[in-house]
């Protein structure tokens, strides 16, 4: 996380929707506050409210934008660990694989697990558990992983909330009452099920919201069974 040549795709990782979500740092504002000096490292992400006059003195960084900016990473401190994890960057551990381990270890646990334990979840090969290891024996990832504490972002392991649809592949279409697109993905995700973005004759439900568009139409066309959203609700509880 240190090499000055990855540093900012580290960043833009860290903020991006699929890890700590974190809307208006993208690759363009993370330029501006590295050559700002404004951060050097991924965990003064979480001091630059400390630092609000130098954002405002940044080009297109009006007072909303800095303020939006401040909310956002305020609010990326609720993320699950599973984002957490895989905004680490950790090499070969995808969203998928962050959201399996969470949901047999916190963070903390695998800073000490061995290789054995971590391989020993189903889907995680050995090259992973090794890179897993090798990430937190290392001094600097230490510190991150240290101080991303002390800030309060979640490190506890995610409680799957039930097995109700373990192994089933479900495709969303349509805009939900309830749920935004994200929401609903983890949702489903808690449940142990597979979010796809197509359907095929391996999807098992497709969930349909308002305006569903072709999706909707090819889940009829091969009998996948559709639910609405409150269908999708009972079906959980």
């Amino acid at each position: 996380a240190e090499c000055p040549a990855q540093l900012v795709r580290h960043l833009v990782h860290f903020a991006s929707r699929d890890a700590m979500d974190i809307e208006g740092l993208g690759p363009k504002v993370v330029k501006q506050l590295l050559d700002n000096n404004l951060i050097s490292i991924v965990t003064d992400i979480y001091d630059l409210h400390e630092q609000r006059e130098s954002l405002l003195a940044l080009e297109k960084m009006g007072k909303k934008s800095v303020d939006n900016l401040l909310t956002a990473i305020e609010a990326s401190k609720k993320r699950p660990a599973g984002k957490v994890l895989y905004a680490l960057g950790i090499p070969l551990i995808g969203e998928r694989a962050s959201r399996l381990l969470t949901e047999h270890f916190s963070i903390a646990d695998l800073e000490t697990a061995s290789v054995e334990d971590i391989e020993a979840v189903d889907g995680i090969g050995t090259k992973m558990a090794e890179n897993i290891v090798d990430f937190f024996a290392t001094p600097s990832n230490q510190a991150i992983v240290k101080r991303l504490k002390e800030l309060g972002l979640e490190f506890e392991a995610q409680v799957q909330r039930s097995q109700k649809l373990k192994g089933k592949k479900i495709v969303v279409t349509g805009t939900l009452k309830n749920y935004g697109r994200k929401e609903i993905k983890e949702l489903l995700q808690s449940h142990g099920a597979s979010v796809t973005g197509s359907v095929s004759r391996k999807t098992d439900y497709v969930v349909v919201g308002e305006n569903p568009g072709s999706k909707a139409k090819k889940a009829e066309e091969l009998k996948i069974p559709i639910l609405s959203e409150s269908e999708l609700e009972n079906l959980i509880k």
